[in-house]
């Protein structure tokens, strides 16, 4: 369960770090990414 928890916790952060990515280049192109 721990193990389960730890791996949520990294894929969470891992599609965090993605959505602001996106929307770091989608503001650099003038585009605006709600959230």
């Amino acid at each position: 369960k721990c193990a389960s928890l730890k791996h949520g916790y990294i894929l969470g952060r891992v599609t965090f770090n993605k959505s602001v990515i996106f929307w770091y280049v989608g503001f650099l192109f003038g585009i605006r990414i709600p959230d």
